[in-house]
């Protein structure tokens, strides 16, 4: 007769290779997260003002009287200067390094998600996928074990030398892994589109948008044969692969290969398509699933008790001194658990609810919760299927001394002749990713009433650059459309969306 205790065991041991994660994955994930972050705040800052101040083009009143979610909670609300919002930027990189370095690791990882949650909630209008993966493994990092190893507090906290080889089984490690498999599994799902399933143009026309296209894409575009193959392959890999991390069998081995596969599928979509942080996002959250093999191999290569050395060195260097870590109360532990199944369970519910046969509803007292906690997602990538409609903006202005040269500037282009002709990039003309989420969705009607705001600031930003005759009066805001067909691209269509005057009411 089998005994019991083997039984839990042997359960124990499955639950573990499926849902454990290697602890030098944990505190990989931890630096990862933090490094992240502090990428993240790095390329916001290049547009401090425009985003986030009230000079910019969302200044507070306009999110508060017309945009915001009552449910979304900002910290960065409180000032509308640029002066202000430096501050809290300095005060967020702080706090990622404190997690990089695993300093007060539960502190700075609450108060990291916080920041995060703050800054997404401040201006929404140019966030993508790839924030919104940062912000839930930055939220189950909280309840994550992260920052006992490779860590500050791990020399503050005198903690013996860890057994590297096992792993930490929790809801939390679960739960963070569950969360990954998610967003490729949902994203799958949601790929609906012939052009995905029956046709395989799908990377056709992805490499055709020429608002995300490099160099490697326009060459791409010469294989249609390939891309179709790719098509499909991007497909299965993104909908088999995932699955694969969980097998309770050879995990080890099936991990190595999936994690590899996926890190060369985000690393082909950076080379191809200018996609802001998501790739890099993923492959953050993938260190997740990188198995005790992995590091091994790593280990016998670059010994790892020299990178512990590090902070050793560091914490010497800081003249940190040895505390006496408190016990978690069992309380707290049990309120831990209860939140992480209760979020995993409803992280699970809602994104069955993004599918588009709605199979489910989130009643609206939940979505509430989900939003102020900013556990939404929706992970529609080039889903149901790539845009077809592409193009391109030409901002036509008239300066004052219009009157005198008759000349019109554009002023997108800092004040260059206006020409309709599609540019050679068009990548080229927006500073940053996120100007480009912005001008897109500028164009979409879901966001038209962020056009007078837009024009707003273009009339402030230029008239405080210039002086008299060369200050600003009026211009248009015309979006080149171009639409991509299944053998070419269509001669671009001017759109105007807008005109803008900017001493008198503005008119749509």
């Amino acid at each position: 007769m089998m005994n019991p205790n083997d039984n839990k065991l042997r359960a124990r041991e499955v639950l573990e290779r499926v849902f454990g994660i290697d602890r030098r994955s944990l505190a990989a994930l931890r630096i990862g997260v933090g490094s992240a972050v502090l990428v993240d705040l790095l390329t916001r800052a290049q547009d401090l003002e425009a985003h986030y101040t009230d000079f910019g083009v969302l200044p507070r009143y306009a999110l508060l009287d017309k945009f915001a979610n009552p449910a979304h909670l900002s910290l960065h609300l409180v000032t509308g200067s640029w002066e202000g919002q430096a501050t809290l930027f300095l005060v967020n990189a702080v706090i990622a390094v404190a997690l990089v370095l695993g300093y007060r690791t539960r502190l700075a990882s609450v108060l990291t998600w916080v920041f995060l949650v703050s800054l997404q909630n401040r201006n929404p209008v140019v966030l993508n996928a790839g924030d919104f993966a940062l912000r839930m493994i930055a939220f189950w990092g909280i309840f994550l074990p992260w920052g006992r190893y490779f860590s500050l507090d791990a020399v503050r906290f005198d903690h013996l030398p860890p057994d590297l080889a096992r792993k930490e089984l929790s809801l939390a490690t679960a739960a963070c892994l569950l969360q990954v498999g998610m967003i490729y599994v949902f994203t799958v799902l949601l790929k609906t589109g012939d052009e995905w399933r029956v046709d395989g143009t799908a990377v056709y026309f992805a490499m055709s948008l020429d608002q995300f296209q490099l160099p490697a894409a326009r060459f791409l575009l010469q294989f249609p044969t390939l891309m179709r193959w790719l098509t499909f392959a991007t497909f299965w890999l993104e909908a088999l692969v995932p699955l694969s991390l969980f097998l309770p069998w050879a995990t080890g081995r099936w991990r190595v290969v999936g994690v590899l596969m996926l890190w060369t599928m985000h690393a082909m979509f950076s080379l191809h398509l200018r996609v802001g942080t998501f790739s890099v996002v993923c492959m953050v959250a993938l260190v997740a699933f990188v198995p005790p093999e992995m590091w091994d191999f790593l280990d016998r290569r670059l010994p790892l008790s020299r990178v512990a050395n590090v902070w050793s060195r560091l914490a010497g260097r800081l003249r940190l001194r040895h505390a006496t870590e408190l016990p978690t109360a069992p309380w707290l532990r049990r309120f831990d658990g209860t939140v992480v199944l209760a979020a995993l369970m409803f992280v699970l519910f809602w994104n069955v609810s993004t599918l588009d046969s709605k199979p489910v509803r989130v009643p609206a007292s939940l979505e509430t919760v989900a939003h102020t906690l900013r556990l939404d997602q929706k992970w529609g990538m080039f889903a149901p299927f790539p845009i077809r409609d592409d193009g391109w903006y030409v901002l036509p202005g008239r300066l004052f001394s219009h009157a005198y040269t008759g000349a019109v500037v554009d002023i997108w282009r800092n004040g260059a002749p206006v020409d309709y002709q599609k540019p050679k990039w068009a990548t080229d003309l927006y500073p940053t990713f996120r100007w480009r989420k912005y001008m897109r969705r500028l164009w979409m009607l879901e966001y038209k009433e962020h056009r007078l705001y837009f024009g707003k600031y273009i009339c402030r930003h230029w008239n405080r650059e210039h002086e008299g005759v060369d200050k600003l009066e009026s211009f248009e805001i015309l979006y080149m459309k171009e639409n991509t067909l299944d053998d070419g691209e269509a001669p671009p269509v001017p759109v105007k969306i807008w005109s803008h005057w900017c001493y008198k009411n503005s008119v749509s």
